[in-house]
């Protein structure tokens, strides 16, 4: 659906398939309006694969316009124990980021740690969807997950000065990665 999800799709994939993104980099998924090439694209796709946890709200429409009942999906944050979302006390007024996610805080890619189990759950679901490629699915996300796993360690031994202090941001996107 996004980058990162496009991004963790395409290292389980590899060369044994083609991986197409809806929401171009620089476009936010809040914003993200459909349009019928969007349809187009997941009426002739295989799978999906999604984050969840409600950040794609337009998806099911999207997917019901598409008419593409092979459609097989993948929710890549499936399992992922999440943090649950406060209500942003300006929610509904119109200052461009109030926002809640009703199932809690969506953005479990930004922890390395989770990534990983992002990347662990597409590479699950892509064996269950096309057993014929498991070996090449199991050996592209371990590669995968030994770079998130390098990553983690990078940002434990930049981010140990810091332990337990706060830190301020434009989006309440961190929380896992505060954690």
């Amino acid at each position: 659906t996004f980058l990162p999800i496009h991004l963790f799709t395409k290292a389980v994939v590899g060369d044994t398939g083609e991986v197409d993104i809806l929401i171009s980099p620089g476009r936010s998924v809040h914003d993200y309006q459909a349009t019928p090439n969007d349809a187009k694209l997941l009426s002739e796709a295989d799978v999906l694969v999604e984050n969840g946890l409600g950040i794609e709200e337009f998806l099911s429409g999207l997917v019901a316009n598409a008419g593409n009942s092979e459609l097989q999906q993948i929710t890549a944050s499936e399992g992922i124990e999440v943090i649950e979302g406060e209500h942003d006390e300006h929610e509904g007024e119109e200052h461009g980021h109030g926002h809640h996610h009703e199932e809690g805080d969506p953005h479990v890619w930004l922890d390395p740690v989770l990534a990983q189990q992002q990347v662990a759950t597409i590479r699950d679901g892509l064996i269950a969807i096309d057993p014929n490629n498991a070996d090449s699915y199991r050996s592209n996300a371990d590669a995968y997950i030994q770079q998130l796993q390098q990553l983690d360690s990078e940002f434990q031994q930049g981010l140990a000065p810091v332990a337990g202090c706060n830190f301020i941001t434009f989006h309440d996107a961190f929380g896992y990665l505060a954690q």
